[in-house]
């Protein structure tokens, strides 16, 4: 089971260039679609959408994203995907794995254990924020792995104080979102 929500806000275009789309799973998330809301200002152009599903695996996120690409008849490489925790993970490896074509990808709180698949060359951005734990850098071995895959990532990593700060996830998150929008517009020879 899984619902689709496909109303654009007031200030979303048809022909706007970036579409954003919030992925969130049955479990508790970091990143609500309320959070979503003073991103919308600062990014009036884009296109909004959440894809919520109930079950979470490979297909359901694919068929998802499919069909509302379809609708809105948007450019994968003018998508910028979001996701948290297992649900993150699960888009995030569809992106790794070349299955899912889109401009970038911000995973948020995903757990950070290296892939167990060879990563295919993408353009795709991939955007991590995740906690530190200990003395140790959380995800290093994963940011490794697409570094050496030459995969265009960026990680801001949150102290254990501050990983329980829903603003504080929110602002790192916004603060990549707001960077592959800008990318996105350079790319596509319009402003975002």
């Amino acid at each position: 089971m899984f619902f689709v929500s496909h109303t654009a806000t007031p200030s979303a275009r048809p022909n706007a260039r970036i579409m954003v789309v919030l992925i969130a799973g049955p479990e508790p998330s970091t990143l609500a679609p309320e959070d979503l809301a003073p991103w919308r200002q600062v990014i009036p152009s884009a296109m909004w959408a959440l894809i919520g599903l109930t079950q979470v695996n490979r297909t359901t996120i694919l068929d998802n994203i499919a069909a509302l690409m379809k609708r809105r008849a948007a450019n994968p490489r003018r998508l910028i995907l979001l996701g948290c925790g297992e649900t993150g993970r699960e888009a995030f490896e569809l992106v790794a794995q070349g299955t899912i074509d889109c401009a970038g990808i911000v995973a948020i709180d995903i757990p950070c254990h290296p892939l167990s698949f060879a990563i295919v060359p993408t353009p795709t951005a991939i955007r991590l924020v995740v906690h530190h734990h200990g003395s140790g850098r959380a995800g290093d071995g994963l940011v490794e792995q697409l570094q050496r895959a030459d995969i265009d990532v960026r990680v801001i990593g949150l102290g254990a104080v501050a990983a329980n700060k829903s603003a504080t996830i929110a602002s790192a998150a916004e603060a990549f979102v707001l960077e592959l929008a800008a990318m996105v517009g350079r790319h596509s020879g319009h402003g975002a």
